[in-house]
């Protein structure tokens, strides 16, 4: 997921970026409820195979296919590779020859050269523009880079309530095949969120829905936490709305990371703020372990309180 967002920004057209982003998320959603549904007729273990034949077709026959993105060639400083690229996208969109095109584009203006533009701010080495872990904090970066690490761990830790929603419900007693046949809902209900953000993210911009998101996703688990004891078709619609605003405020901060930064450090950026979400992960695992043993309530105000600090991060 985090190359499929990288290549997007490189190769979608600024004005309509975030509605393609938000198909990718639709398609990606509706490919996780598929794969629920022969958990509730198979053995889990044929199940789980079932679910790995879609990895070795999009292997197999769509990733070897795909090219490197023209931009990011461009910054490494690969003008033939971006050059071939650009004849073979000209191709499939013309229905042309490559050969009836000709190029006559100047490798040595600043813009070419390294990919980014004159203004990216990266640090100078030689002819080439080098891509160091210290440009994260260089030309006023600093600030914009500790408030995404840390907007990145929290949210990404408030997210981390999915993990035990299966083991907080079967402790509440319901069964397994209910629980898997509410799962698909749950799973599609974002659907209806991004597709309201298809038509509308590229005009209101990436930080309103971020900071709407945020603070619903708050008050859904604290309403939840009120509604325990409801049925399960109740939970279920709480849940599915959190699961909704949970995968929007992910998706959107996907979204922003990688426009904020340029191409050459775009994925040590996203790279690194990755990798604090994971640790996120890892932590939460640990800590809510314990907290699950004595209070559920106690460990979904924890939940919903890293989301409120993730809210407050994004003002």
């Amino acid at each position: 997921i985090p190359i499929a967002f990288t290549m997007s920004i490189e190769y979608l057209p600024t004005n309509s970026r975030g509605a393609f982003v938000m198909l990718f998320s639709i398609l990606w959603l509706i490919g996780m409820a598929v794969a629920l549904i022969p958990i509730l007729f198979l053995d889990w273990r044929l199940a789980l195979g079932l679910t790995g034949v879609p990895v070795v077709v999009v292997v197999v026959f769509l990733t070897l296919k795909l090219e490197e993105g023209i931009v990011f060639l461009l910054a490494k400083g690969d003008h033939v590779r971006a050059e071939n690229v650009l004849k073979k996208l000209l191709q499939v969109t013309d229905g042309s020859s490559s050969a009836h095109f000709k190029f006559d584009l100047d490798w040595n203006q600043p813009y070419y050269r390294d990919g980014l533009g004159s203004e990216s701010g990266l640090t100078a080495g030689g002819s080439e523009m080098e891509c160091r872990w210290s440009d994260l904090f260089r030309h006023g970066r600093w600030r914009t880079t500790m408030i995404l690490w840390a907007l990145w761990f929290t949210e990404s830790m408030g997210h981390g309530f999915v993990f035990w929603l299966t083991t907080i419900w079967k402790g509440y007693g319901f069964s397994d095949n209910a629980i898997y046949l509410m799962m698909v809902p749950f799973a599609l209900f974002p659907v209806l969120v991004y597709l309201f953000l298809f038509f509308t993210v590229d005009k209101i911009g990436r930080l309103l829905p971020l900071r709407l998101s945020l603070p619903f996703s708050v008050g859904l688990l604290v309403l939840w936490m009120i509604l325990d004891s409801a049925s399960i078709v109740v939970q279920g619609i709480i849940l599915s709305l959190w699961h909704a605003t949970a995968e929007t405020s992910h998706t959107i901060l996907y979204l922003y990371t990688a426009e904020l930064y340029p191409t050459k450090l775009r994925g040590k950026a996203l790279g690194s703020c990755l990798a604090l979400a994971r640790l996120s992960t890892i932590v939460h695992l640990i800590w809510s372990g314990y907290t699950l043993e004595s209070s559920v309530r106690l460990t979904i105000f924890i939940y919903a309180g890293c989301s409120l600090i993730a809210f407050v991060l994004s003002l």
